[in-house]
C-alpha cells in the first residue's frame, strides 16, 4: 500500500527531525532511502563517496514506529519509501544462516513512493541606508514558501528584523508599516513575494516618462527630454539578474538628476523665475550593501517606487500635482518592506514609534540623538 511521511515539527530547520507515518500500523514494514540531498549534508558525502550505488539506507522498520532522524543541512531532500509485507512467522530452516530462518518479505512497485522531503534554509537580506539606519531581515524557506517560526519548536521566531544601526532604524522597526509588512511574508511564496520585477519595470518606463515630458497633464515648466530620453532607450521588460541590475542603476541616476533639475530648471515656477527641485523626496544613494549588486536590486527599485510615488505628487515642485501617472503594478511583499523601512528611516514626525516619548524619536530623527541609560 501507498504511504506517506511528515515530519514533526511541520516546518523542520536542520537537526534531529522526528518522522510520522500513515497509516500508522504495525501491518507494514518500511525502508527509507535517500536518493539526494543538499550540498554540506553527510547524506550528501555518502551519495558522492561511491559506497552505494544510486541510493542509501537511512531507515527501517515498522510502519508504528516514529523514528527521529538527522538532516544536518537546509535544503531539499530526496527519499524513496518501501512498503513491505512481512511473513507471519520465522521458518526456521535447516541450519544456521539459512534465508528461510528469516520472515519473507513481499513489496511491490506500487508500493514505492517517492518523497520530496524539505529541511528549512534560514535566508538574510540588509534593508536600509547606510547613513540613516539599516536593519537585517531574516526567514525561513521551505520549498517555495515563507514560513512562519516560533520560539517553541525553532530556535527562533521569524521573519523578523533585527540589528538596527542607528537610533533612527531601531524606531523604523517599531513603526506600524514595518510591522505590517513583515507579518505580510508570512505564508507568501516567494515568487509572489518578489513580484514581476520585469513588468515593474515596464511600469516604471511608461509612468514616468509620461510624467517628466508633461503627457496628460502640465505639471512642470519645462519637460525633462534628457532623463525621459535615458528611460526610454531601457528594454522595456528586463528578465536576466545582469539586465535588472542595470536597469535599477539607470532609474535611480534619471529619477535623481530629474528630481534635482540636473540639466534645466523642470521643477520651478511658471515661467521658471524660481526654481523647486524636489530634494525631499531624492532617490537614496546610500543604499546598505551598495547599489550595483544584484542583492540590493530589489531594494533600489524598491526606493525608487518611493521617491517617484512621493515625488510626482510633491508641490511647489511641481506646478500642480500628477494624478495621472501612477504606478500601477503594486510591490511584492519584500519590496513593499524595502519601501516601508526607508519611508520610516526619512520620517521626522516623531511618531512612528508609538511606544516612544515623541520627544526623543524627533531627537534621534531630526539631530541624531541616541537613547542611554544610567549617568
Amino acid at each position: 500500500m501507498p504511504a506517506t511521511v511528515t515530519a514533526v515539527p511541520t516546518y523542520p530547520m536542520p537537526g534531529d527531525v522526528r518522522l510520522v507515518f500513515t497509516p500508522n500500523t504495525s501491518e507494514y514494514y518500511l525502508r527509507l532511502y535517500a536518493t539526494g540531498a543538499p550540498e554540506g549534508s553527510h547524506l550528501k558525502t555518502i551519495l558522492d563517496s561511491g559506497a552505494t550505488t544510486s541510493r542509501t539506507l537511512i531507515w527501517q522498520g515498522y510502519m508504528d514506529e516514529e523514528p527521529t532522524l538527522v538532516f544536518d543541512a537546509g535544503g531539499r531532500y530526496s527519499l524513496t519509501l518501501d512498503v513491505f509485507t512481512k511473513g507471519a512467522t520465522d521458518y526456521g530452516g535447516g541450519y544456521d544462516g539459512d534465508p528461510n530462518s528469516f520472515l519473507t518479505e513481499t513489496v511491490s512497485p506500487a508500493e514505492s513512493t517517492s518523497i520530496e522531503f524539505d529541511i528549512g534554509q534560514r535566508m538574510e537580506s540588509v534593508l536600509g541606508t547606510t547613513g540613516f539606519g539599516s536593519a537585517i531581515l531574516s526567514l525561513w524557506v521551505w520549498g517555495d514558501t515563507v514560513r512562519a517560526t516560533n520560539t517553541l519548536e525553532h530556535e527562533s521566531a521569524t521573519p523578523l528584523v533585527y540589528n538596527p544601526s542607528t537610533g533612527a532604524a531601531k524606531i523604523a522597526l517599531q513603526s506600524s508599516s514595518v510591522i505590517t509588512s513583515v507579518s505580510g511574508l508570512i505564508n507568501s511564496s516567494v515568487s509572489s513575494l518578489i513580484g514581476d520585477l520585469a513588468l515593474l519595470c515596464a511600469d516604471f518606463q511608461t509612468r514616468v516618462v509620461a510624467h517628466m515630458t508633461n503627457v496628460g497633464g502640465a505639471w512642470h515648466d519645462t519637460a525633462d527630454a534628457i532623463n525621459s530620453a535615458a528611460l526610454s532607450r531601457l528594454p522595456p521588460s528586463p528578465t536576466s539578474p545582469q539586465a535588472l541590475t542595470a536597469w535599477a542603476r539607470e532609474l535611480r541616476q534619471a529619477l535623481r538628476s530629474h528630481m534635482e533639475n540636473g540639466q534645466d530648471a523642470f521643477h520651478s515656477s511658471a515661467g521658471g523665475t524660481t526654481e523647486f527641485p524636489d530634494l525631499n523626496n531624492l532617490p537614496a544613494s546610500d543604499l546598505a550593501g551598495g547599489t550595483r549588486e544584484m542583492r540590493q536590486m530589489v531594494a533600489v527599485l524598491a526606493d525608487a517606487f518611493r521617491a517617484y510615488e512621493d515625488h510626482r505628487v510633491a508641490t511647489p515642485s511641481h506646478l500642480i500635482s500628477d494624478g495621472t501617472n501612477s504606478m500601477s503594478v503594486a510591490l511584492g511583499g519584500l519590496l513593499s518592506l524595502h519601501r516601508n523601512f526607508i519611508t520610516e528611516l526619512r520620517s521626522t514626525s516623531g511618531t512612528g514609534a508609538p511606544q516612544l516619548n515623541p520627544g526623543a524619536s524627533k531627537l534621534t530623527q531630526l539631530a541624531g540623538f541616541t537613547e542611554t541609560t544610567g549617568i
